[in-house]
C-alpha cells in the first residue's frame, strides 16, 4: 500500500475514545454533516422565499388597490373633491414609505460591496466599474420613465380618473428615481477619480451611503415602471388583465428578491476566519457611527489611521 493509499485509509477513519464509539466511517460522518448542512441550507431557503412573498406583496399592493377601485372615482366633479384622500395624502405616505426604504437598501449595499471584497483586487477600481455600470443602467430606464410621463392617461374619458393620477405618480417617481442615479454616480466619480487606493477607502467609508444610493434608486425606478404599467394595463384593458399581470409580476419580483437575499448573504472563501471576523466587527462599526465618519479632510484621516491601529480596517 502506497502512502497516499495509507493517508486516505486513515482520514476514511474518526475514533471517539471517550464515548467508546470506536470506529465510524468518514462516510458515514460526511453524511451527517451533509444532513446537517442540507437542512440548514433549507430553513435558510424558506426564510428567504417568505421574506421574498412579503416585499413582493408590498411592491405590488399600492398598484393592484389603485386597479381594483379604479370605478370608485365616480365623475370629474366628485373626482376633484375627494383628491386630497384618494391620491394627494396617498400619494406622499407613498413617497416618504420609499424614501425610507431607500435609506435602508442603499446602506445594505454599500456594506455587501466592502464587507467580501478581496484584497487582491483593487477597491477603488471596483467601485469605480460599478458607478459607471449603475450610471448606464440608470440612464436606460431614464429614457423609459420620460416616455411613460409624456404619455396619454391610460383613461381615454380623462386624466382625472383614480387610476390616470396614480399612474403619473408611479411614472414621475421613477423618472426622479434614475435621473438622481445618473447624477449620484457623476458625483461620486468625480471626487474618487483624484485619489489613490487608500484614500479612495477612506472616502468610501466616509461618504458610503452615497455609493450605495444609485443602486438603490435602480431598484426604485424598476418597481415604479412596474407599478405604472400594472396600474396602465387596469384602466387599458380591465381588471382580468390587470390581476393576471399583477400575478405574474409578484412572481417575478419575488425571486427577484430573493436572488438579492442569496448574493447579499454570500461569504467570499478566500477570507480566512479571523479576517472575517474582523470585517463583521469593522461593518457593525461602521453602521453604527456612519453619521460621524462623515468627517472633512484631516479629521476622517485621523479617525481612519485610529481605526487600522485598533485592527478594525479591512485592508
Amino acid at each position: 500500500m502506497t502512502n497516499a493509499q495509507v493517508q486516505d485509509e486513515s482520514a476514511n477513519v474518526r475514533y471517539d475514545d471517550e464515548w467508546g464509539m470506536g470506529q465510524i466511517t468518514n462516510k458515514a460522518w460526511s453524511v451527517s454533516k451533509s444532513f446537517g448542512r442540507r437542512s440548514g441550507m433549507y430553513a435558510a431557503c424558506c426564510e428567504n422565499w417568505t421574506k421574498g412573498v412579503f416585499f413582493a406583496l408590498a411592491i405590488i399592493a399600492a398598484p393592484l388597490v389603485m386597479g381594483l377601485l379604479q370605478d370608485e372615482d365616480g365623475s370629474e366633479t366628485d373626482f376633484n373633491d375627494q383628491l386630497n384622500f384618494t391620491f394627494v395624502i396617498p400619494g406622499i405616505v407613498y413617497y416618504l414609505i420609499t424614501t425610507i426604504m431607500t435609506g435602508q437598501m442603499r446602506n445594505v449595499l454599500a456594506m455587501d460591496m466592502m464587507q467580501e471584497s478581496s484584497k487582491t483586487v483593487s477597491f477603488k477600481e471596483s467601485v469605480r466599474t460599478n458607478l459607471t455600470n449603475s450610471a448606464v443602467v440608470a440612464a436606460l430606464f431614464l429614457t423609459m420613465a420620460l416616455a411613460m410621463v409624456q404619455a396619454d392617461p391610460p383613461f381615454a374619458d380623462g386624466s382625472y380618473r383614480f387610476c390616470s393620477q396614480w399612474y403619473i405618480l408611479f411614472s414621475f417617481m421613477a423618472t426622479l428615481a434614475s435621473a438622481q442615479a445618473v447624477v449620484m454616480c457623476s458625483l461620486c466619480l468625480m471626487y474618487v477619480e483624484p485619489l489613490d487606493e487608500k484614500a479612495s477607502i477612506v472616502f468610501y467609508e466616509c461618504m458610503m451611503t452615497y455609493f450605495g444610493e444609485p443602486l438603490a434608486n435602480i431598484g426604485v425606478t424598476v418597481f415604479n415602471i412596474l407599478a405604472a404599467c400594472i396600474v396602465w394595463i387596469f384602466g387599458a384593458y380591465g381588471a382580468r388583465a390587470g390581476i393576471l399581470c399583477s400575478g405574474i409580476v409578484f412572481f417575478n419580483i419575488m425571486r427577484l428578491a430573493v436572488t438579492f437575499r442569496n448574493l447579499s448573504l454570500w461569504q467570499n472563501p478566500t477570507l480566512k476566519a479571523d479576517e472575517r471576523k474582523r470585517r463583521n466587527e469593522y461593518t457593525k462599526v461602521l453602521k453604527l457611527k456612519n453619521e460621524e465618519l462623515r468627517l472633512p479632510g484631516l479629521k476622517a484621516l485621523a479617525l481612519k489611521h485610529k481605526q487600522e491601529e485598533d485592527g478594525l480596517s479591512p485592508v
